[in-house]
């Protein structure tokens, strides 16, 4: 059994790595600064040695009427952009590669790069630990985050700069496959089940060059190290 000296241990080490929530209505906390560079901090590094780097969950664009996937959340060039929703539990093992807690739908429109829709990792769907959010409360962390305001339902991110590798499919959907014929020596021809992934399933990667939040180049992606 706990003893009072062991509880107040515990309380200090919850009160070290969190802070308030906005709201206390469902008793969730936001981990503080601190902790959030530390975890931020490592996944930068593990993206930097890590050739065809891709985000467990990717986000999505829109642009002249296609649908992309980016390798990494353009949002990730800001430190925090993990802590924008509070968390319900604390875990002691690390979160998939990129988890943020929420993907997003970018849309370029005139050139410029809006942040269309925000899709929360809520509680109950797969490793989601978010409470549900009113679509007003989702909009106005996103603007204290980005200290950009909403117009339209469309928020413009004029601090966004940089290069960003995307795919035409998504990453992290299950592979197709196809089926193909070969000769075996003892039962004959043999249909063979065969999976269609990389290159050709894929299709060739893409890099979209922005300069504060404007899309200025649309190309393949040539680089050797992606993302």
């Amino acid at each position: 059994m706990c003893n009072f000296k062991q509880i107040r241990l515990f309380f200090l080490f919850c009160s070290l790595i969190t802070a308030p929530a906005y709201s206390q209505k469902y008793y969730t906390f936001f981990l503080k600064d601190s902790v959030v560079a530390s975890y931020e901090n490592y996944y930068e590094s593990l993206r930097k040695k890590t050739d065809n780097y891709r985000d467990e969950f990717v986000d999505t664009l829109e642009i002249k009427g296609k649908e992309f996937y980016f390798r990494r959340s353009p949002l990730s060039l800001k430190r925090g952009y993990t802590n924008i929703f509070p968390i319900c539990t604390i875990s002691t093992g690390l979160t998939p590669i990129g988890h943020k807690g929420y993907t997003v739908r970018w849309l370029v429109r005139h050139d410029s790069l809006f942040i269309k829709n925000i899709y929360p990792d809520y509680k109950g769907y797969g490793r989601g630990d978010i409470e549900y959010q009113p679509l007003d409360t989702i909009e106005s962390r996103f603007e204290a985050f980005t200290g950009c305001v909403y117009k339209n339902h469309l928020l413009h991110i004029d601090w966004i700069s940089g290069e960003f590798g995307i795919f035409q499919i998504n990453p992290n959907a299950p592979p197709r496959g196809t089926s193909i014929t070969q000769k075996d020596p003892e039962q004959g021809k043999v249909r063979l089940w065969c999976e269609v992934w990389k290159d050709e399933y894929l299709g060739a990667p893409m890099l979209l060059k922005i300069k504060n939040g404007k899309v200025v180049k649309m190309k393949k992606d040539k680089r050797k190290h992606k993302d």
